[in-house]
């Protein structure tokens, strides 16, 4: 599979234990071994666990995000983090979470639609372009999800060019440079925190925060324009 890997971020019970989307969605590089209706339907017999949206909550926190804003939730996945991103920005703000999955979006929206979450939408984007529906984000979000891209530097170059001037990148990853980080033995999925500045730089940001201590075996960016 040429691109972007398709990717998904398992319910917040397996987060918690340090499985990452790799590890939960069962795909390899080149490969997809698991249907993405599969998927969908594991998800829905999933029990989120308490203490892990806590921390998940705890990350949005980090994030500042103000009522109104417009945030792309890149890779949603099942959306473990689009709910407390999109209560985060009210009903005023917009969610648009970002897949290149029809099957986990119609997840996402069915999701939404039983909640009665009206400040979600989802967005089909491409392998190298998350393809966003507008160019005034406030903040670009990425979870577990960046080792999943095969072209990283051409994938960020694309998203940058639908933030605000004021916008902001998270990303959060494994940290390679940790003992026993996720994909150790699996290097198409490994890159530095280095690498990962240069890429931002490559696209116009740079780390403006960083949180070393929050996550265990990840790291934590936030980037601004340069």
């Amino acid at each position: 599979m040429q691109g972007r890997m398709l990717r998904i971020l398992s319910f917040s019970f397996l987060w918690l234990l340090g499985i990452g989307a790799a590890d939960a969605s069962a795909f390899q590089l080149g490969a997809e071994t698991r249907p993405a209706d599969a998927r969908v339907e594991n998800a829905r017999k999933q029990t989120p666990d308490p203490a892990a949206e806590l921390q998940t909550k705890q990350i949005v926190e980090h994030l500042k995000l103000q009522a109104g804003n417009v945030v792309a939730d890149i890779g949603a996945g099942t959306g473990t983090f689009s709910y407390s991103l999109a209560q985060a920005v009210g009903p005023t703000g917009k969610l648009l979470a970002e897949e290149i999955d029809q099957e986990l979006l119609d997840y996402i929206a069915e999701w939404a639609k039983e909640e009665k979450i009206n400040n979600i939408q989802t967005v089909l984007g491409e392998f190298d372009d998350p393809k966003l529906p507008t160019r005034e984000v406030d903040l670009a979000f990425m979870h577990n999800v960046l080792h999943h891209v095969e072209h990283r530097a051409l994938f960020l170059k694309a998203l940058a060019t639908y933030m605000k001037p004021t916008g902001r990148i998270v990303i959060i990853d494994s940290d390679q440079e940790q003992p026993n980080a996720t994909h150790s033995e699996e290097p198409e999925f490994q890159y530095s925190k280095e690498q990962v500045k240069q890429w931002m730089a490559d696209a116009g940001f740079r780390p403006v925060e960083e949180f070393p201590e929050l996550l265990d075996r990840k790291f934590f960016f936030i980037f601004a324009r340069r």
